[in-house]
């Protein structure tokens, strides 16, 4: 409140537009009127004070609703990212999927040993992308593996590389031990060969009978152990097609020596 002795409109008009007086009182003034007045004017201060507490707290809660919605959006991101993550790898899982039943499928017929490799490298090119992917059989007779089949990514769609496989020269079998314990991509047997090159052998019991290369030195992009794992378990399916055309290879030398041993 303001007391002055002369009136002084403009001081009384400027306090009161400032927000500085709450009311102005000239003299002479009546002692129970000013006390009604001082009265009022606690509790206009009451007031004021409890807005600006609540305006305060509105402005904090405000804030914390801020945040709030900030880390509201990051989860939703992560889940989301979660759940695109999980339907990639549920897609990948059906390709893998009908890819297996596919070569299943030329198993149980009469096929060319080249056309079931050339199966599986479609099937694995499909699900894993890789730049260049070649399967490689064993030759005894030169104790190194040839390469028979093979695959590139060229404009994001998978050639098959029957034409130019010659390329692929001929590389060691390699001296792994199926029964060793290992991790990581080792779990696999995996031989590598640089940062970007790997061979996955192709087991059957405890002979090698080739592996498959998986290839990214065009794109530089590493190789995962997920994509040792689909490897491999395809690196069975081909031990499969491979046995069965040693076998059929064989095949003349058996029917000499069981002729041999029946005297004929």
């Amino acid at each position: 409140m303001l007391f002055r002795s002369f009136a002084d409109v403009d001081v009384a008009i400027s306090a009161i537009n400032e927000g500085e007086v709450y009311k102005f009182i000239e003299k002479p003034w009546d002692g129970e009127q000013l006390k009604v007045q001082i009265k009022r004017a606690l509790e206009f201060y009451e007031v004021v004070e409890e807005r600006k507490e609540l305006l305060d707290k509105v402005k904090e809660q405000n804030e914390e609703l801020k945040e709030w919605n900030v880390n509201l959006e990051k989860k939703v991101e992560e889940k989301t990212e979660e759940l695109m993550s999980a339907y990639k790898k549920l897609q990948l899982k059906v390709k893998e999927l009908e890819g297996r039943d596919k070569i299943l499928q030329s198993l149980l017929t009469i096929n060319d040993i080249d056309d079931t490799l050339s199966l599986i490298l479609e099937v694995i090119s499909d699900i894993a992308k890789f730049d260049d992917v070649v399967i490689y059989v064993v030759n005894k007779e030169k104790g190194k593996m040839t390469a028979k089949a093979g695959y590139s990514r060229d404009n994001s769609k998978s050639i098959n590389m029957a034409d130019k496989i010659s390329k692929f020269p001929s590389v060691p079998i390699p001296a792994l031990n199926p029964d060793e314990e290992s991790s990581d991509y080792d779990e696999y047997q995996v031989d590598r060969i640089n940062d970007y090159s790997y061979l996955v052998p192709i087991w059957k019991e405890r002979n090698c009978l080739g592996a498959i290369l998986i290839d990214n030195a065009r794109t530089g992009r590493i190789i995962g152990e997920e994509e040792f794992k689909i490897v491999a378990g395809f690196a069975s399916l081909a031990a499969l097609a491979i046995n069965d055309y040693f076998v059929t290879y064989n095949l003349p030398d058996m029917e000499d020596r069981i002729n041999e041993m029946l005297g004929e």
